[in-house]
């Protein structure tokens, strides 16, 4: 009877143990997010490095825990991929397109996975292969946030290099006494432009009824155009005819004639070089020439002394025409 009573004891302490052990281990899983009594689709992502992920960590979406890491595995024999299997809560719809991305989520440096959402319209099945990426980390935050600061740092300092140049060029007696002389030269430029300022304002004052003229004299001008719009108009359109009257000329006949005329003319003045025809004669015979001019000359001398005594040379004809008549009637009577 003791025996059996001891071997109840001990079993109950064998099944106190089992049942201490099981509570231990599911409250250790569950205070790492492991809920055995929870059903979950598993999903896979893939890195090149987990950067320290480590297995149990949890996954996040938009902050809330949504499943966590069950295991890791290299995936290729070369070590160079490494394929991580999540579980998430199978009441949870993971879009397609959707980026399972490894991050710190506390000062310490722990990572964890968060589920960037594309919220594509489709979703991934379970056991699909996720999008995946792993977050720069502080070091590499700060490297990408410094490197902007870093090359501004070295392109201020290549400026002030050659700005310290520059002042070292400044400061050589040579390039001081060229800035020098081109400040006096500044100076005496600006004097001189004082100077022709005040001789235009002179001018201006003295001249100033003149200009007034002038101005007046250009308003009446333009007034006068538009008065006579009409008439340039008119002028214009002219000017516009005889354009186009230019333009229907043919000028290549034209000058074809001009061409022909010159011709005709270069062949008339050789003809009286060569003392031909009666022209040439009288060009270049002289004793025809002086014949001609007595001959003019007599003749002009013939007219004058008709004009100076007229009567005498009247009476002349007069009588002749009578004979002639009283003749003609005489052969008209014997006929």
């Amino acid at each position: 009877m003791k025996e059996m009573v001891k071997i109840r004891t001990e079993i109950k302490i064998a099944i106190l143990f089992i049942i201490i052990l099981l509570a231990f281990i599911w409250g250790y899983n569950f205070l790492k997010g492991l809920d055995f009594l929870k059903r979950e689709d598993v999903y896979y992502a893939i890195y090149s490095n987990t950067d320290g992920l480590k297995q149990s960590a949890p996954v996040y979406l938009n902050g809330i825990q949504i499943g966590y890491v069950r295991s890791m595995k290299f995936l290729t024999s070369d070590y160079s991929k490494i394929i991580v299997e999540i579980g998430i809560d199978n009441d949870i719809k993971i879009h397609k397109g959707s980026i399972a991305e490894i991050y710190s989520y506390d000062i310490m440096g722990n990572k964890a996975i968060r589920i960037l959402s594309s919220y594509s319209k489709e979703f991934h099945k379970p056991k699909d292969t996720i999008f995946s990426q792993i977050e720069l980390g502080l070091k590499e935050q700060v490297s990408a946030q410094v490197l902007p600061l870093k090359l501004k740092a070295e392109s201020l300092i290549k400026s002030i290099d050659s700005m310290l140049v520059a002042l070292k060029e400044i400061f050589d007696p040579n390039t001081r006494n060229n800035i020098v002389l081109s400040i006096n030269s500044l100076k005496q430029s600006l004097r001189y432009i004082e100077h022709s300022t005040g001789l235009i304002d002179t001018l201006l004052q003295e001249e100033k009824y003149r200009i007034s003229n002038i101005l007046y004299n250009l308003d009446l001008f333009t007034n006068n155009l538009q008065k006579n719009n009409e008439k340039i108009s008119n002028i214009l359109k002219n000017i516009s005819n005889f354009t186009d009257t230019l333009k229907r000329i043919n000028f290549v006949q034209l000058f074809e004639r001009i061409n022909a005329i010159s011709n005709k003319l270069k062949m008339f003045l050789t003809a009286i070089e060569k003392k031909e025809g009666t022209l040439g004669q009288i060009v270049y015979n002289r004793n025809l020439y002086d014949s001609l001019e007595k001959t003019l000359s007599s003749l002009s001398s013939l007219i004058n002394e008709i004009k100076e005594n007229p009567d005498d040379y009247l009476n002349i004809n007069l009588i002749k025409i009578g004979k002639r008549k009283t003749k003609n009637k005489k052969i008209n009577s014997k006929n």
